[in-house]
């Protein structure tokens, strides 16, 4: 049966993962500044697609964060996905409060790479131990 926070957690992870798909598009699609020009344009765009893909990674935090009771997921891996949502959101909040609080670009940059990376690894630990468990199952 569906309930109303695991459609919240659907609706925040595959809009987190549009907004994602829609940045890295972006990124890819930008052409490269004219010659003999600053190139602040395609700078900025670029700096967009970013955000686009920093917001896109929050959203779907959020959406792990808010968590909800899987049959696919057992209780503890439920439970590293919500600390895995955790981490990425907070690489969003950190990113955003070192870069507009604090005005450090580079400690905003490492702060979202490196909790974002341990979020992540947190997700891609529990779609392995998933998988294996249904290996598992189907071989004994």
């Amino acid at each position: 049966m569906v309930t109303i926070r695991g459609a919240l957690r659907a609706f925040l992870v595959v809009g987190g993962l549009l907004l994602v798909a829609g940045g890295v598009s972006l990124w890819l699609s930008v052409p490269p500044p004219p010659p003999r020009t600053d190139g602040f344009p395609a700078g900025l765009a670029y700096g967009f697609a970013l955000l686009l893909v920093a917001a896109g990674f929050g959203l779907g935090g959020l959406g792990l964060l808010v968590g909800s009771e899987s049959a696919v997921f057992s209780d503890e891996q439920n439970r590293v996905l919500r600390v895995s949502g955790g981490l990425v959101f907070s690489s969003f909040v950190a990113g955003v409060v070192l870069l507009f609080g604090f005005n450090r670009l580079m400690l905003a940059l490492d702060a979202w790479a490196g909790l974002l990376g341990l979020g992540i690894l947190g997700v891609v630990v529990v779609l392995c131990w998933r998988a294996g468990e249904a290996v598992l199952d189907a071989v004994g």
